[in-house]
């Protein structure tokens, strides 16, 4: 199988483990790594960021295609081609209008920046140990963090 062919059938194959995640007919095991699979396909944010060279797409191009291997080989043969077949026709009329499946991911991403705000601007958390006795805001602490790294890839 060539890379191209390849390609072409992880197209199909994220659809299908869409649709696998949503019967009943398989494992358990097999719905959670397609949930995992589904979630990382469609995350707005990599893990690795793109704008790192040469890593920055090695969720694109070398873990989201291991994903899928994975989480096929725990689904049954005849019940995942059953749904590759479903996976072919949902793309014949255009892509689906059911947006409102993107609302989980939009909102785990929602919390977790609201987290990541609300612990930046809290005061009450204690950070001392981390910075030996600093008596500095905790924004002040970011600037020279940022600042010290910027003068070292100077």
């Amino acid at each position: 199988m060539t890379l191209k062919t390849r390609a072409k059938q992880l197209k199909t194959d994220i659809p299908a483990l869409f649709i696998a995640l949503k019967d009943k007919e398989p494992p358990l095991l097999a719905k959670i790594f397609a949930g995992l699979t589904v979630a990382c396909a469609l995350s707005p944010v990599d893990l690795v960021s793109d704008f790192i060279p040469v890593l920055g797409y090695l969720d694109d191009v070398i873990l989201l295609p291991l994903l899928v291997v994975l989480t096929i080989r725990f689904i049954p043969t005849e019940i995942l081609e059953k749904h590759r077949k479903a996976a072919q026709d949902l793309w014949k009329d255009g892509k689906p209008k059911k947006w409102y499946y993107a609302l989980p991911i939009i909102l785990f991403w929602a919390i977790l920046v609201l987290l990541i705000v609300k612990w930046w601007l809290d005061d009450e958390i204690d950070l001392k140990p981390l910075y030996q006795g600093h008596t500095k805001s905790k924004i002040q602490r970011s600037l020279a963090f940022y600042n010290s790294c910027y003068q070292s890839f100077r």
